[in-house]
């Protein structure tokens, strides 16, 4: 890219901000609460079309099609329009993520040469998940200015649904929010909108105050909703606009969601924005007294990049709601149509297990909420049990349209039982597990009994048209990594009983509300024992899946380039019979679990795959590092740690203009960084221990950690390592 952001320990900074690079910073320096996420636009920049200048809620999706959902693109809420010929002509902006406020600075001409500039801060409160603010101050530098400008709300908006096929373009614009009520006066506005075909409505009321007089009115047209300044504006004079906007939804269950809304605008604007963005920022100062990572790293801009991650992870997440998850985009984009995937529990749901157990749990609560969903899936299959979706939204339902992901990407049901049991396993957390956990545990345990073949030949139970992580090897038998897990899954749905028959009353309700009967636990018993777990063992290495060393190598420095992903310059369906991976999943395997297999048996993987890797996933570099970590090869650690952690700030896959940012790249860089090089591990019993391996660039290291409700604070030196309990 041509003009790469400077990262401070605490801040993101664009400066010269150009035409070409106007989307890529939109996406990185997006900001959310977890209860909506904003691009981080220009207020008075460029607007071309309904889908730009995006502002996503958390679980508000809406049908395109019949039983596919996208994530509604909801009105504008920092909207500044002027009501005379200029444009910008120098931009320059600033995400600093102690405070979560954005701050754009610009310099604007008309077309008499009069130049004016104008900075705009505006702040998504942490402190108040319906509350935003936006401040915008305008200065005349070389002349009187006849100034008129508007600021509400622009419900003008479409989506633009991404397709699954990663090659395809995308025309097709949808409108899904449409007006029930426009309504201004000179303060401020409402604008009620409903989503079609679902009818859920969207509340959002704004008011606006200025520092000087100038001639105020309401303005209203089609599901647009502002109010408008005008007055002559001195030379060297500052006009200061502050706007504050509240906003609900039906998915809020307020009895008065339009009377709310407009209580709390009129609140925020008689604290102003100071107080507002402070109330904002003593919230954000909680958050990274629990969450911060310091480091003291020769690495240029790595400190930075360390809390980028770590700040989108906090503003993705709507910690407090049980109903939703975390996109693979977050709530700062569209792509995959805002849908919810393994990223959450394999990549991002570790970082908040470990310093806010509490938005863990209530990602998979989520899951405990879906699973009537995932149950009828599996019965759409002719299968038992639950059968978690590969893409889902505010159902469990399949998303996805791809048919050979869609139905046989199926780790995914096992990496959430995997989840389950590894947040009872660090929280302790036995209310979870008696009323939500054992109930996942077993029903996905029920699925893959019945989703298994038995081979009576050699008395095994195999696993037959899968897709492992790794996507390019095409479908395939008995994939290791999906194996593994579907075993443990088997295994801890026995342990979840034996734990929850400590707890009578529940045992017998959940036994007569399932129907789980002795016989039953002991066939998954025996079924997990006889799952084929492909090892060689002559060169102590585990092997990927039934196909892969009949797969045709591929020379691949004479065809990949750079970061460009394989799969725009070779066919899918050639790729899938190719040698290579997207990502490694052996590797992922091993640093999810590195107690379970011997260093040698972690270092042949990593010889044997590494090499083959094209890392065309955003999950790779993050899960190398980590894995490079653990075995001690600290130049590969570092290297793939980088790619890792400035991922979307240096746009290393180029994608990050049009897809935004990587969430679950975030949460493997905070792995990489936290389990791979500080060297923590929690085991099965909740005790924590640290074996520290920073790479010489790294000097040290402090954090803190929650572990069975207590905080740890873990302070990393080279190879030693202070471990206190707060």
């Amino acid at each position: 890219m041509s003009n790469r952001p400077k990262i401070l320990p605490w801040a993101v900074v664009g400066d010269n901000i150009q035409g070409p690079d106007q989307a890529f910073y939109e996406s990185i320096l997006a900001q959310g609460n977890g209860y909506m996420g904003v691009r981080g636009f220009d207020p008075a920049g460029p607007k071309e079309n309904g889908h730009e200048r995006s502002v996503f809620l958390a679980g508000f999706f809406e049908y395109i099609k019949a039983g596919i959902t996208d994530m509604v693109n909801t009105p504008d809420l920092f909207a500044v329009r002027f009501g005379f010929p200029c444009k910008r002509v120098w931009a320059s902006a600033r995400l600093d993520m102690d405070t979560g406020l954005l701050t754009w600075e610009g310099i604007w001409e008309t077309e008499d040469r009069l130049q004016f500039s104008v900075t705009s801060r505006r702040v998504v409160s942490m402190a108040n998940p319906h509350a935003a603010a936006l401040e915008v101050e305008i200065t005349s530098l070389n002349g009187d200015l006849e100034l008129a400008l508007e600021t509400g709300l622009d419900g003008d908006v479409a989506n633009l649904p991404i397709s699954d096929d990663q090659l395809a373009q995308n025309t097709t614009v949808h409108r899904l929010l449409f007006p029930v009520t426009c309504a201004a006066d000179r303060d401020g506005g409402l604008l009620i909108m409903e989503s079609r075909p679902s009818e859920q409505s969207l509340y959002q009321a704004y008011r606006v105050k200025a520092n000087r007089p100038m001639a105020l009115e309401g303005v209203v047209g089609d599901a647009y909703t502002a109010v408008r300044l005008r007055g002559t504006l001195p030379k060297g004079e500052v006009l200061r606009v502050e706007k504050f906007i509240a906003t609900y939804s039906s998915r809020d269950e307020h009895r008065e969601p339009a009377a709310a809304a407009r209580d709390l605008a009129a609140q925020l604007a008689v604290q102003g924005f100071g107080e507002v963005l402070e109330e904002s920022s003593a919230a954000w100062n909680r958050l990274w007294g629990q969450c911060d990572v310091e480091l003291d790293s020769e690495l240029e801009e790595l400190q930075g990049a360390v809390r980028y991650n770590i700040f989108q992870l906090l503003q993705n997440n709507a910690s407090h709601d049980p109903r939703v998850s975390i996109g693979a985009r977050g709530l700062m984009h569209g792509r995959y149509k805002g849908n919810y995937f393994w990223d959450t529990e394999i990549f991002m749901l570790p970082f908040y297990l470990c310093t806010r157990p509490e938005a863990a749990r209530n990602l998979l609560l989520y899951r405990y909420h879906t699973l009537d969903d995932a149950r009828e899936s599996a019965r759409g299959f002719g299968l038992k049990g639950a059968r978690y979706s590969w893409m889902c939204s505010r159902t469990g339902f399949e998303q996805c349209e791809t048919w050979d992901t869609g139905c046989c990407e199926v780790h995914i049901t096992a990496d959430v039982a995997h989840a389950v049991q590894r947040y009872v396993e660090v929280t302790g957390d036995e209310d979870f597990l008696v009323n939500y956990g054992a109930e996942i545990l077993l029903e996905t345990a029920r699925y893959w009994v019945s989703r298994l073949t038995y081979d009576p030949r050699g008395d095994h139970y195999n696993l037959l048209f899968v897709k492992g992580p790794d996507e390019y090897c095409g479908v395939t038998n008995n994939n290791t990594y999906t194996n593994f897990l579907v075993r443990e899954n088997l295994l801890n749905a026995v342990g979840a009983v034996r734990a929850l028959q400590e707890y009578p009353e529940a045992w017998e309700k959940l036994q007569s509300r399932l129907g789980v009967s002795q016989d039953e636990l002991a066939l998954f018993g025996e079924v997990a024992g006889k799952i084929p777990i492909l090892y060689d063992e002559g060169r102590e290495l585990f092997i990927q899946d039934e196909n892969f060393e009949r797969l045709e190598p591929l020379d691949i420095e004479a065809h990949k380039e750079g970061a460009v992903p394989l799969y725009r310059t070779i066919s899918y369906d050639r790729l899938q019979r190719y040698r290579v991976l997207k990502q490694a999943d052996l590797v992922l395997l091993m640093a999810m679990f590195p107690e379970r297999f011997s260093y040698e048996q972690k270092r042949n993987v990593w010889e044997y795959y590494e090499p083959l890797t094209l890392h065309d996933s955003s999950l790779s570099f993050g899960t190398h590092a980590q894995l490079a970590a653990m075995l001690g090869y600290e130049e590969q650690a570092v290297d793939y740690f980088a790619k890792s952690a400035f991922l979307d700030l240096h746009n290393i896959m180029d994608n990050v203009h049009k897809e935004g940012i990587h969430m679950a790249a975030l949460g493997a860089t905070w792995q990489a960084l936290v389990f791979g090089m500080a060297g923590l591990s929690v085991d099965q019993a909740g005790s924590v221990r640290v074996n520290p391996r920073l790479p010489k660039e790294i000097r040290a290291m402090r954090l803190s950690v929650v572990v069975r409700g207590r905080r740890y604070r873990l302070a990393v030196e080279g190879d030693q390592a202070q471990v206190t309990a707060l």
